[in-house]
């Protein structure tokens, strides 16, 4: 069995210096008053417990005190005060030290597990050491109250473990019933806000009808943009098909026009030959003039026969050319004709890229009249469309109910978590009344069991003493 061995005091009240050495087993200090005798019971709590506070207890005239105490397997817990140093040193059975400062009205825990001499709560006000009794203390818990005795002895059985519990119990009853009273007020108002939303169901229906025709709308009116598009190109095409029209009714007969331009070609053509022909001409008469002048020269030589000859072929071929010039300036009066007639059809082959258009865009229009026809029919239909929409001015204020509803809806799902964790609390409340109850009825039959122990035994179970029927019925009131 572990016991303390010894102890040493240093300035600490009347010791100087005082080292006492325990036997195992009983030992006694006795002298003269005023000795110290009491001292050392004090320096021995203030090593267990850390009392009494402040610096009263050093000798007058020192600065420090130290007190130590050893125990049976060695380990020694030293206790040292003065104005700058407050420690507590301890070294355990294998001579390994701890130094421990700080601790200011505590005890560390290393120093109460090192000496296991604890103080007993009986009570969270009423610390009891059990171990050391100091001068002219009365016997142990007769000196106390009733409900300290009470609860000394319901602590000996295991009572104050009940009582705990039902301080705890009693504690979350009341946050229960307050959270109760709380969740069934935010309940009530949660009701009286959803009274106002009680037709929302017609409003969800509305508003899915709403998003459907808005659906359809928008639909529409995106066809409506494409047929504005073909619209426009449609004006397009028919101005394009106005033009080609003047175009056309300008050129008159396209077939007789073509005809005219194949005469016009077969002249330019006969023109150039005539062209050519008249440079001939005008060579010739150069040559005639030329020869002319050769005969005038040389009229009255030998050979003047012979040049007339070729002179009489030369008017041949004279008159020949004049026939030809004729028919030149003819033809070139046909061809200034055709000329005025070709600055006339300069626009021929336009008119064909603009037939050949027309053609193409003539199916497109047959095509755009069908689509204009459309284009009025939806035209109607959304005029129908605007005039439904306007029934739903107020669809951002449904927007906005929504929202709430939403909220509303979050709200009241949180409360019925709430109150299936009420109904649970509830459950758990009735079962800890029924576990109460069940120890109350085991709390009597054990004051009786109790009481008839006390009867039968005679004497107090503590100091052994004879005890008589009214105190026995004192003890069991005060349980």
């Amino acid at each position: 069995m572990r016991y303390i061995k010894s102890i040493e005091i240093i300035n600490f009240q009347s010791h100087k210096d005082t080292k006492i050495i325990f036997n195992e087993g009983y030992n006694v200090i006795c002298g003269p008053s005023d000795s110290g005798k009491s001292a050392i019971i004090r320096a021995l709590k203030w090593v267990l417990y850390n009392e009494p506070k402040g610096t009263d207890f050093i000798t007058q005239g020192e600065n420090s005190c130290k007190v130590s105490v050893t125990f049976s397997d060695d380990t020694t817990i030293i206790r040292e005060r003065a104005k700058n140093r407050n420690i507590y040193r301890l070294i355990d059975s294998k001579g390994e030290e701890s130094i421990f400062e700080g601790f200011k009205n505590d005890i560390p825990k290393e120093i109460l597990s090192a000496h296991g001499i604890n103080k007993v709560y009986i009570d969270i006000d009423s610390p009891e050491s059990i171990n050391l009794a100091s001068q002219l203390e009365g016997p142990f818990l007769l000196d106390k109250t009733g409900s300290i005795k009470a609860k000394a002895i319901g602590k000996l059985v295991g009572v104050h473990i009940i009582d705990e519990a039902l301080k705890e119990l009693n504690k979350d009853l009341v946050n229960l019933q307050g959270e109760v009273k709380r969740f069934s007020k935010d309940y009530d108002d949660i009701n009286e806000d959803l009274k106002q939303y009680e037709n929302l169901e017609n409003i969800r229906k509305n508003i899915e009808i709403t998003e459907i025709n808005l659906k359809i709308l928008n639909d529409k009116f995106n066809k409506l943009e494409k047929l504005k598009s073909i619209k426009n190109k449609l004006l397009a095409v028919e101005n394009e098909i106005n033009e080609a029209q003047d175009i056309i009714i300008k050129i008159g007969d396209l077939d007789n026009t073509i005809s005219l331009v194949s005469e016009a070609n077969s002249k330019i053509i006969l023109k150039n030959k005539f062209n050519n022909a008249n440079e001939s001409l005008h060579q010739i008469l150069n040559e005639i003039n030329y020869q002319k002048n050769i005969l005038d020269i040389t009229k009255h030589t030998d050979s003047c026969s012979l040049k007339l000859i070729d002179a009489a072929n030369a008017l041949n071929r004279t008159n020949i050319l004049k026939k030809l010039n004729i028919q030149f300036n003819s033809i070139e009066d046909e061809i200034n004709k055709l000329k005025r007639i070709y600055e006339k059809l300069k626009i021929v082959d336009k008119a064909k890229e603009s037939l050949e258009s027309y053609n193409n865009k003539f199916d497109i229009y047959i095509k755009l009249n069908n689509i204009k026809s459309n284009l009025e029919n939806v035209e109607s239909s959304l005029k129908k469309g605007y005039v439904y929409i306007s029934k739903f001015n107020n669809i951002n204020e449904a927007d906005s109910n929504i929202s709430s509803i939403e909220i509303i809806n979050e709200k009241l799902l949180k409360l019925n978590i709430l109150k299936n964790e009420l109904l649970n609390l509830n459950k758990d409340l009735n079962e800890t009344n029924k576990e109460i109850k069940s120890s109350n009825e085991y709390i009597d039959n054990f004051i009786k069991e109790y009481t008839q122990y006390l009867k039968e035994l005679g004497r107090c179970p503590v100091c052994l003493s004879p005890i008589e029927e009214h105190s026995i019925e004192k003890i069991i009131n005060e349980l």
